[in-house]
């Protein structure tokens, strides 16, 4: 067996390159490839070859790293890190934003008072109202992106919260799409903002809507999970440990690997301009993180998409509900 037997065809080119460099280097050499395994799959390695003595022949000793996992860790450090300046950037200028609507609504709110008897003017100023209104709540999810949004957490259930939502999302859905509830029994409770929760129920149930135009189901389930742990193998990017995992599922179109890449940051959107803001998913993702959480998600063309949220479970009672596990540091 020779290296060319492990290398696909396409990297023949890097490979010769390699070898040309390897003939006109004395020291050691490294370099990134791609290797076929024994099922013929590609990986990712690193390749160091070193001179070495073979009897009384100058000789190379090469030697293979599957680097694949490392790849995979950098590539999330670096998603990780352009989220982060993204959210900081939005976080800015929300703030400056939100300051400025609050003078407009302020002053909207006096004038409104003073003109009490000039139906034609409340009229607009009514308008002038409701646009602000709206800004203000793009303004509040923009801040939401940036982890910098006013929360008011709280010790609560998820499946009650859930449950009180279902009558709203199947409105919200309509009456070409299924709604699927799966709660599982006495979940931990955890420590989150309500009203940021429903929010991430919503923005989930609108993106799944858009992906089954024809119709389809949309699953919520819940369950008390250990990342890690023998029923719940690890995922990527995931801490272990005991989490309460809230799983949206959809029968949608589904997103190819390079809109996954991109789907948690601020103002990405696949909607024709003027469709949509981008925020949906950015929203989720930040006010997950805000809430100690962790996001992963999963979808292949055709196939549907899956969102999975994992929240600490709180170490605060909630009555008669039962107790969360106990973690250590």
């Amino acid at each position: 067996m020779t290296m060319r037997d492990i290398h696909p065809p396409q990297e023949a080119q890097a490979l010769d390159a390699a070898l040309e460099r390897s003939r006109d280097h004395e020291g050691t050499l490294t370099y990134l490839g791609r290797h076929w395994k024994k099922d013929r799959s590609v990986i990712e390695v690193e390749v160091t070859a070193g001179p070495v003595k073979f009897g009384d022949r100058p000789a190379r000793m090469v030697t293979i790293h599957d680097v694949a996992e490392r790849m995979r860790l950098e590539q999330e450090l670096r998603r990780a890190q352009k989220l982060e300046g993204i959210g900081r950037l939005a976080g800015g200028v929300a703030h400056d934003f939100n300051n400025l609507l609050t003078a407009i609504l302020g002053y909207t709110q006096l004038l409104e008072a003073r003109l009490a008897g000039e139906p034609q003017l409340l009229a607009d100023l009514a308008e002038i109202r409701q646009a602000g209104t709206r800004a203000r709540d793009l303004t509040s999810q923009l801040l939401a992106v940036a982890r910098r949004q006013v929360s008011a957490p709280k010790v609560l259930d998820l499946n009650a919260l859930a449950t009180m939502m279902e009558r709203l999302l199947r409105e919200l859905l309509g009456e070409h799409i299924e709604l699927v509830t799966r709660f599982a029994d006495r979940v931990w409770p955890i420590k989150a903002d309500p009203a940021q929760l429903e929010q991430i129920l919503m923005n989930l149930a609108v993106n799944a809507r858009d992906a089954m135009p024809r119709g389809g189901t949309l699953t919520i389930a819940t369950q008390n999970v250990t990342v890690g742990g023998p029923q719940h193998p690890p995922e990527p990017g995931l801490l272990p440990g005991p989490q309460v995992m809230l799983e949206v599922t959809d029968t949608g179109v589904g997103m190819p690997q390079e809109t996954l890449a991109h789907v948690f940051e601020a103002f990405f959107t696949t909607k024709p301009a003027g469709a949509g803001t981008g925020l949906g998913l950015a929203t989720v993702y930040g006010i997950v993180k805000q809430s100690g959480g962790q996001v992963w998600v999963h979808s292949e063309p055709g196939h549907g998409t899956t969102f999975r949220l994992y929240f600490p479970p709180s170490q605060e009672p909630l009555r008669a509900r039962s107790p969360a596990p106990q973690l250590h540091a």
